[in-house]
């Protein structure tokens, strides 16, 4: 279970963030504005735990103050008043900090997006959609292709987009908060999402159709072609975290027959039939060697679980140069985007009543992924949800998001 690790990593970063806050005025500052500066970054880190938890867990106990000395009598405080707390003080985070820095620091956009979300839980949808304008006219949508996996075959914007390269340039207006790791840098770690994320391919139930083990994570020597090494291809995957029924196929219409990010695009999205057998053993004594694979049709339905799924490679490769098996190495990944930001507005304006409104936020980010343009007789909550999928997978805490849509119904 991971239940107990949410509660406990949540509660280090609000201890983190209540030493600063704590002790904000035991530094020199050169000014009001680099106080408050980073009084509002420490309000962001520790109110981005507390707006988890009170969606994960509900009422929850409140510190506001770092503990020097053992405490033993915590209560709970109320959801309610703990959101009204925070957006009062998001309030004060997103007109102190500033929006340029460094990735992986907090940023004005980053403070601008949780109290979008808090507003949201407490249903004030006009604060947040004023809020949620003014990040996008400073951070529109990366709509053209930018990095140097433009030039390689096979791709598209979506690649380019969630590469490691965009998550580096400094160009991208889109993202607005990222968690950072940087290879060999301390404290970084690998992002393990083609470990996870992968079907298990290199799986002893993935033969040939003559009944032949089909795959290895070692080539045979003399392979010169590229694709052949599914390991650095792909990932080399174990299927952890298969995506569902309603990821894989219930979400795409024939609306988005063209969707950049769909099942539809198979520059974006793997299948197992565009894997090759490569076993060094096959090379040269079977017929199957390099061809591709061959669902076998008595494959147990455990196996098919974990070993047999299309994915979204466009979001979970990522080189790990470092490593003999590429599980997914170190990356900065995005934990905002504008892209996110018109979402929200769109829910806005569902909750306001107003389907033509938010089908107009909805169409900015299907626009650029080629999807057909939504009408306002198609707005309901399951349709922003589902868009929400088609942007955000393997970004947003999806859970929390259904949480937060629950307590407003």
């Amino acid at each position: 279970t991971k239940v107990g690790w949410y509660w406990s990593e949540g509660y280090k970063g609000i201890k983190y963030a209540n030493v600063v806050i704590s002790r904000i005025d035991d530094a020199t500052y050169t000014s009001e504005a680099e106080r408050n500066a980073v009084l509002g970054a420490a309000y962001f880190q520790r109110n981005y735990r507390y707006f988890k938890l009170t969606h994960q867990f509900g009422d929850v106990p409140f510190l506001d103050a770092e503990l020097t000395q053992p405490k033993y009598d915590f209560y709970t405080y109320d959801r309610w008043s703990i959101l009204e707390r925070i957006k009062e003080e998001l309030e004060f985070a997103y007109h102190w900090v500033p929006d340029n820095v460094d990735r992986g620091k907090t940023s004005k956009s980053a403070c601008g997006v949780l109290l979008m979300k808090v507003c949201m839980a407490l249903c004030d949808f006009d604060r947040a959609i004023e809020i949620g304008q003014e990040i996008v006219a400073n951070h529109p949508l990366m709509t053209q292709r930018f990095t140097v996996n433009q030039t390689k075959p096979n791709t598209n914007l979506m690649h380019d987009l969630h590469s490691v390269e965009a998550k580096l340039d400094m160009t991208n207006t889109e993202g607005l908060m990222y968690v950072v790791a940087y290879p060999e840098v301390e404290g970084s770690d690998r992002i393990q999402t083609m470990r996870n994320a992968v079907p298990y391919w290199n799986h002893g139930s993935i033969k040939t159709p003559d009944g032949l083990t089909g795959t290895s994570v070692t080539i045979a020597a003399d392979e010169t072609d590229p694709e052949m090494d599914l390991n650095k291809t792909y990932g080399r995957g174990i299927g952890r975290a298969r995506p569902t029924n309603y990821f894989q196929y219930e979400i795409w219409t024939e609306k988005e027959k063209n969707d950049l990010r769909s099942p539809n695009n198979h520059d974006s999205w793997k299948r197992m039939e565009d894997l090759r057998y490569n076993n060094p053993s096959l090379k040269g004594t079977s017929e199957w060697y390099g061809k591709n694979f061959v669902k076998n049709p008595s494959m147990a339905v455990e196996d098919t679980i974990r070993c047999w799924y299309m994915w979204p490679h466009y979001k979970t490769f990522v080189p790990d140069p470092l490593q003999t098996q590429w599980a997914g190495g170190e990356t900065p990944w995005y934990i905002y985007r504008s892209a996110e930001v018109y979402l929200m507005m769109g829910e806005c304006y569902y909750w306001k009543a107003q389907p033509q409104q938010a089908a107009d936020m909805l169409n900015v980010v299907r626009a650029r992924a080629g999807a057909d343009p939504l009408t306002a007789a198609d707005i309901n909550i399951g349709e922003i949800l589902a868009e929400r999928a088609r942007e955000l997978y393997y970004e947003e805490n999806r859970h929390i998001e259904l949480v937060r849509i629950s307590y407003t119904y």
